[in-house]
């Protein structure tokens, strides 16, 4: 989970750019699967593909966390063109709009996933956040490193809690247990992550 990396209060705009690369034995990741909303749900590489699905959440005052990037009724998403680039309305339950803009940018690099929310009335949430949820069957027993800190084993059994790390970090590195798929997380600026 990350909170936005650029907050303009004038236009209300959230951005969210992100870098996702999967290196897996010999191969880099240069290409994604997105659904019509614009969710990333697969990593695609020659050598193996890694399910990694992104969602935006508006976490509210009370506590409850809402997704964003759902089908509703008579609002959907709107893919620009042939571009990897998609707008989607969204409405939170005390009828608050906004509008997210997506854009993806593929090359040997990896994934450049870029994301952008304005707000059409007042939105009243505590957070606006981008997930994304990695297979636990791929990655149990492997080990997380945000940038600046020692790997944090994924075990198998949660010992303390539901939250792994939390903190600001420009980077972080997924494994799974034997080192042969690794997921590199970059972010634009230090970002407010939670594992």
């Amino acid at each position: 989970v990350a909170r936005p990396t650029e907050v303009d209060m004038n236009s209300r705009l959230l951005c969210y750019p992100i870098l996702l690369l999967a290196c897996l034995p010999a191969m880099a990741v240069d290409k994604a699967a997105y659904d019509s909303h614009g969710r990333i749900i697969a990593l695609l590489s020659d050598a193996e593909d890694v399910e990694v699905v992104s969602n935006l959440v508006a976490v509210l005052p009370s506590g409850k966390r809402v997704p964003l990037q759902v089908r509703r009724e008579g609002r959907g998403a709107t893919r620009q063109g042939s571009a990897l680039a998609w707008s989607v309305p969204f409405v939170l339950p005390d009828g608050g709009r906004g509008r997210i803009e997506l854009k993806a940018e593929e090359s040997d690099a990896g994934v450049r996933y870029s994301t952008a929310i304005a707000a059409e009335t007042a939105l009243e949430v505590d957070a606006i956040e981008l997930v994304l949820d990695l297979p636990r069957p791929a990655f149990a027993k492997g080990r997380v490193a945000p940038q600046g800190t020692a790997a944090i084993p994924l075990s198998p059994v949660r010992r303390s809690g539901p939250v792994l790390f939390r903190g600001e970090t420009t980077a972080l590195q997924v494994q799974d247990e034997t080192g042969s798929v690794t997921l590199d997380i970059a972010f634009d600026k230090p970002s407010a992550t939670a594992v």
